[in-house]
């Protein structure tokens, strides 16, 4: 979670930082940047085929017991990429565009059309908890749009730029859901190294950036947004450049630090968000995914680069409600909402066993993570 922090507030500094007579905005350089993090998790993979050998190759036994495919064509792992790499940047021109603690908040909606994916395409079922928990979500991140919208303030211009951040992000939410899905689809048929996935996507990503990069340096930007393009195209790799490394201005050498910094964040995020996968239980994780965007708010407000909104607070409360009820850690026991818990179907199934008869649609159901 404090890396998940830092990385927000790394991203979002660049942002504010200005080089060579302009605002750095790069959103394509900034998943680049992303990919080199990603693509080092190969490090971390070698390392633990090279010390823990045994127990990787135990690992590949029991998944081939299992009826794990273990050789994967990692051309298997382009779609996916392509899927995050959209994503990314959507991502990256929405951070641009709103303030830290919006981006955190309204990003945490992606569950809702990864739900929606997953019921589609895994033939996944949501319950009744299910329904209640997106709904609150749904609810929570209209408060705190209206709120931004209404009492920040803002001129129609910075108003219009965040409806476009906002439209941006949740269009993410579509290709993030795809992406999930696919991997999710991968990882149950293969018997797949984390760290070696995440490295193998972070090349493909380097690989689809850069030809994506050649493509977009010829675009130039709407004029309602000009001014937040470098020298007024989508991406201006030679500008990039001397902006990071030419030591001009106040903001040097803070603008090359975070980007070094940025590189390095992602890569240990990946390698913190698999020791939590393996190591922590479900509760923790749960908990670390409701007080993040609490976190970056009240960070970003401290440092001074928001104020404080009560409707904001509101928002994250009922989204945060909403998330604790999907993930069930909050049961309600009223109007059937506990009846397909995990607990009650587990109790179910227990019960089924001991007397030995059929399993019933309860056991055919697979609950939504």
């Amino acid at each position: 979670m404090a890396i998940a922090t830092i990385s927000g507030l790394v991203f979002k500094k660049q942002n504010m930082c200005i080089s060579q007579g302009q605002k750095y905005a790069h959103p394509f350089m900034q998943s680049m940047t992303m990919y080199i993090g990603e693509a080092l998790s190969l490090l971390f993979y070698f390392i633990y085929i090279k010390v823990f050998r045994q127990k990787y190759e135990k690992g590949k036994e029991e998944a081939i017991r299992k009826g794990l495919k273990t050789k994967i064509n990692f051309f298997l792992l382009l779609i996916p990429t392509a899927c995050d790499f959209i994503t990314s940047t959507l991502a990256f021109f929405a951070l641009e565009f709103m303030p830290l603690s919006i981006y955190s908040m309204v990003r945490g909606g992606g569950i809702i059309i990864t739900a929606l994916f997953q019921v589609q395409f895994l033939k996944k079922k949501l319950y009744r908890h299910h329904l209640l928990g997106l709904s609150f979500i749904i609810i929570g991140l209209v408060i705190v749009g209206l709120t931004v919208l209404i009492f920040q303030n803002n001129s129609s211009q910075d108003n219009n730029k965040l409806i476009l951040g906002l439209i941006l992000l949740i269009c993410s939410f579509f290709t993030f859901s795809t992406q999930i899905t696919l991997e999710e689809k991968l990882f149950g048929d293969y018997h797949l190294n984390a760290f070696q996935t995440v490295g193998i996507e972070g090349l493909w990503g380097i690989f689809i950036c850069g030809l994506t990069v050649i493509g977009v340096s010829f675009i130039k930007c709407p004029s309602s947004i000009a001014s937040d393009c470098p020298n007024g195209y989508l991406e201006d790799v030679p500008f990039f450049i001397k902006q990071v490394f030419i030591m001009e201005g106040k903001d040097q050498p803070w603008l090359l630090v975070t980007v070094i910094l940025g590189v390095f964040t992602i890569l240990f995020f990946n390698v913190a968000s698999l020791a939590v996968t393996k190591y922590v239980n479900s509760l923790s994780r749960n908990v670390g995914i409701v007080t993040y965007p609490f976190i970056i708010w009240i960070t970003s407000i401290a440092i001074g680069w928001e104020k404080f909104l009560a409707g904001q607070l509101v928002g994250y409360i009922v989204v945060s409600f909403g998330t604790l009820i999907y993930n069930e850690i909050i049961i309600l026991k009223f109007w059937g909402l506990n009846i397909f818990t995990k607990s009650e179907i587990a109790k179910k199934e227990g019960n089924e066993k001991l007397v030995g008869d059929i399993p019933s649609a309860f056991s055919e159901n697979i609950l939504l993570e």
